[in-house]
C-alpha cells in the first residue's frame, strides 16, 4: 500500500512539474513572438496555455479524490423500481447517460441481463443503487 501511494504521488508530482515547465516554455515563446511581431507563434503559445489549464483542472479534480479508498473500483447500478413504464424508461435514459459518460472517459462497461452497469476503475468501491422514481421526485 505504501509503494502504491508513493507511486501515485510521484506520478502527480511529475505531472505538475511537467505542466510548470510547459507553462514556462509557453511564456518564453510568447515573449519571443511579441518581440519578433510573430502573431502565429503567440497564438500557438496561447493555445498551449489553454491546454495546460485544462490539464491542471483535471489534476486538481484528481487531487480532491485522493482519500484512502478513492483508488478502488466503483460500480453504479440503476434500477427502475416499482414505478411502471415511465420509471423503466427513465431508468434506461439515466443508464444510457451514465454509460455514455463512462465510455467517453475510458471506463469499462459491464452489462447484466436486465441491468446496465458501468465499472469505474480507481474510484469508490461502494455500490450505489439509484431508483428512478426517487430521482424523478427529488
Amino acid at each position: 500500500m505504501v509503494l502504491r501511494d508513493r507511486t501515485r504521488l510521484e506520478k502527480s508530482i511529475e505531472q505538475v512539474l511537467g505542466i510548470e515547465q510547459e507553462l514556462d516554455d509557453a511564456a518564453t515563446l510568447i515573449e519571443l513572438g511579441e518581440a519578433e511581431d510573430d502573431a502565429e507563434v503567440v497564438a500557438e503559445a496561447e493555445a498551449t496555455i489553454a491546454g495546460l489549464q485544462r490539464r491542471s483542472e483535471k489534476l486538481e479534480l484528481e487531487s480532491l479524490l485522493s482519500g484512502e479508498v478513492d483508488g478502488n473500483d466503483c460500480y453504479i447500478e440503476i434500477n427502475a423500481g416499482a414505478g411502471g413504464t415511465e420509471s423503466q424508461d427513465w431508468a434506461e435514459m439515466l443508464a444510457r447517460m451514465y454509460l455514455r459518460w463512462a465510455e467517453s472517459h475510458d471506463h469499462r462497461r459491464l452489462n447484466g441481463s436486465r441491468r446496465a452497469r458501468a465499472k469505474r476503475p480507481g474510484s469508490n468501491p461502494r455500490r450505489s443503487r439509484l431508483s428512478a422514481p426517487m430521482l424523478m421526485a427529488g
